[in-house]
């Protein structure tokens, strides 16, 4: 019958190691599970913080260049001279500003303690919205500011509309090139004050971006821009030769009145439009032109930055009236007489005519004798005399006293509405608001991508803490989280506080199949205790081997399939277009999958190895009491 027993004490041994295995796994799994430190370290291990700031980026920015086929954002970015290296630094400086690894270190913390109920509630801080908007305003105002950004502005946005211009006139026909206005911009939008207001409309939007502002307004202010813009207009302007275009006006005035009232004039002295202009010209005093161009550009330049709410240029022409028609007189008299001066003498045959008294003609030659040449002069001079007196009075009427243009006469020039347009930013600012932006997208039919602004920062505002109240489902939570019960969630805790409570009792069935075999196997207690011990022995030592050296290898490749194998069907389903991302998430997640299971086995492992050593200890020790107690024994029976 022995033998029958102990047959069936091996087999309870075989069954004693099966049992060994499934408590060591389900008391260290318990253990693992219910642990603060397990999920800290096993990230911290993993490197983890350091794989979200700088592998992530990288892969994300690698894969949203091959979504924009059209390299926008990328050539953007070049022109303004920021770097894909830099963007990396502003998310690793922004991931260290918010304290990622201890925000998520201290909720896995929180949460653990919920589950083991520890604790009755709890309250994750995802991210602290105030704290994100500025930080990442921070950021984005230094990218700013190492940046080209004031090259691309004026080349990209200011250019452009300056070449809708097209060279407008401004009054008396002045006109002003597209390179000069692009002059006078560059003047004005110096980077410091570019910079400045770049970095108020950051503040601005960025809060609004986040959620934290219901709406946003940027304005752009040219106040302290009218000098710098008026004062540069005004040296360019006068740069010009614009003198000319006073004169262009003027003549545009004089010189029809000259030409239609010299009928009476002999043909041979009358003046063409060269004459007149150039006799127009000559009649312009230098302080004149100085003091007009003066009144001139300070009133166009006091309109068009808002000094003045119009203007009305008037050109007074009085003053040089009567040098004008001074130098009327002079130039008729000098041409006369230049005329008389080198008309030939008659040669015999032809008979000079002598009466030029009513005729506008003039002789084509003067006879020989003198004092018949004498008085055909004196009459003509008389003559001309005669018709210059009415003809310069009737000039000098005619002639306005000044010139008169407004801004009547400007919107006529400027069919495109450019100017008043200009005015109205120079004066009032440019400003920008949330309302703005909507219509921005509307009119481009992209609805679709302001929806997605609006649901960005409504995840952003909302999802900022999740707390036991949220996983309750009060705050509309439960359908997201898969929790279709909280009960459930309540039953999960009282599971995990009785298994960390009573993880050890797991090991009650070993002891009662130890107890089973020490019964069977032996028939002292010195034989029932060595089987029972050497079965837990035996049983560990074989444990202890199978989780160092046989299952972690099996368990690493078949795990490692199953997630290779699910971020494949990820990566051609939802998040094809992230393939780089893809492959590199699948590869940390294989990472912290070994890392968990070389930090469980080695736990069994670990804890199979003290069975063993604590069996084979008590074996030992019984082993040499009973062979103390035996010669003790021995040797009294020899004293005997």
């Amino acid at each position: 019958m022995l033998w029958v027993r102990r047959i069936m004490a091996l087999v309870l041994a075989f069954l004693l190691f099966v049992i060994l295995n499934v408590s060591i796994v389900a008391e260290r799994s318990v253990s693992a599970a219910t642990s603060k430190d397990i999920y800290v370290e096993t990230l911290r291990n993993a490197d983890t913080y350091t794989f979200i700031r700088t592998d992530i980026p990288k892969a994300l920015l690698s894969d949203l260049k091959g979504l924009n086929q059209s390299n926008d954002v990328q050539n953007i970015l070049k022109d303004i001279g920021v770097s894909d290296q830099e963007i990396l630094n502003t998310l690793d400086r922004l991931s260290l500003h918010l304290r990622v690894q201890e925000k998520v270190e201290n909720s896995l913390k929180n949460i653990t303690d919920f589950l083991t109920m520890e604790t009755d509630s709890f309250e994750v801080t995802i991210f602290d919205p105030k704290s994100l908007s500025r930080e990442v305003s921070k950021e984005t105002n230094t990218l700013i500011r190492n940046s080209d950004l004031r090259t691309v502005v004026l080349r990209k946005v200011i250019a452009p509309n300056i070449a809708t211009i097209d060279k407008k006139e401004l009054p008396l026909n002045i006109t002003i090139t597209n390179e000069e206005i692009l002059e006078i911009s560059e003047h004005v939008i110096t980077q410091k004050w570019l910079y400045e207001e770049l970095e108020k409309a950051v503040h601005s939007i960025v809060p609004y971006l986040f959620g934290i502002s219901q709406t946003f307004s940027v304005s752009v202010k040219l106040d302290d821009r009218v000098d710098m813009f008026s004062q540069r207009l005004k040296e360019i302007l006068h740069n010009k030769d614009i003198d000319q275009p006073i004169l262009d006006q003027i003549s545009a005035s004089a010189i029809p009145v000259l030409i239609q009232n010299q009928n009476n004039i002999p043909n041979k002295i009358r003046f063409t439009e060269d004459d007149a202009k150039l006799l127009i010209s000559q009649s312009l005093s230098e302080q004149w032109i100085e003091k007009t161009i003066d009144d001139l550009l300070t009133q166009i330049t006091d309109y068009l930055v808002g000094r003045s709410e119009s203007f009305d240029i008037k050109m007074r022409i009085s003053p040089i009236k009567q040098d004008l028609l001074f130098n009327l007189e002079k130039s008729i008299k000098q041409r006369t007489h230049s005329y008389l001066q080198n008309i030939p003498q008659c040669r015999e045959n032809i008979l000079a005519d002598t009466n030029y008294t009513y005729t506008n003609k003039l002789p084509e030659c003067l006879p020989g004798n003198p004092v018949i040449k004498s008085r055909i002069e004196s009459e003509i001079v008389t003559r001309v005399e005669s018709i210059m007196e009415p003809m310069v009075a009737t000039v000098s009427h005619s002639i306005p006293d000044e010139i008169s243009f407004t801004e009547t006469d400007l919107r006529l020039l400027d069919s495109s509405g450019i100017i008043p347009r200009t005015r109205n930013i120079i004066i009032n600012g440019w400003t920008f608001s949330d309302r703005d932006l909507e219509d921005f997208f509307s009119e481009r039919n992209d609805r679709q991508t302001y929806d997605q602004i609006l649901s960005t920062r409504s995840v952003i505002k909302n999802s900022s803490t999740f707390t036991d109240k949220d996983l309750r489902g009060k705050n509309g939570y439960t359908k997201s989280s898969g929790i279709s019960n909280y009960s459930d969630l309540e039953n999960i805790r009282q599971l995990a506080n009785k298994t960390k409570t009573f993880k050890t009792l797991l090991f009650l069935p070993v002891i009662l199949f130890a107890i089973l075999i020490a019964l069977l196997g032996g028939g002292t207690w010195r034989s029932r205790a060595s089987w029972g011990l050497l079965a837990i022995a035996v049983s560990s030592a074989i444990t202890w081997i199978i989780w160092t050296y046989i299952l972690p290898p099996y368990i690493y490749e078949t795990l490692s399939k199953v997630i290779n194998d699910e971020f494949l069907r990820i990566s051609e389903t939802e998040l094809r277009d992230f393939p780089t991302t893809t492959s590199i998430l699948s590869s940390h997640i294989n990472l912290i999958a070994t890392l968990i299971i070389d930090s469980l086995s080695n736990q069994i492992a670990s804890l199979a190895l003290y069975l063993f050593s604590l069996s084979t200890l008590i074996i030992l020790i019984l082993g040499t009491t009973h062979i103390y107690f035996n010669r003790a024994k021995l040797q009294q029976k020899r004293g005997k």
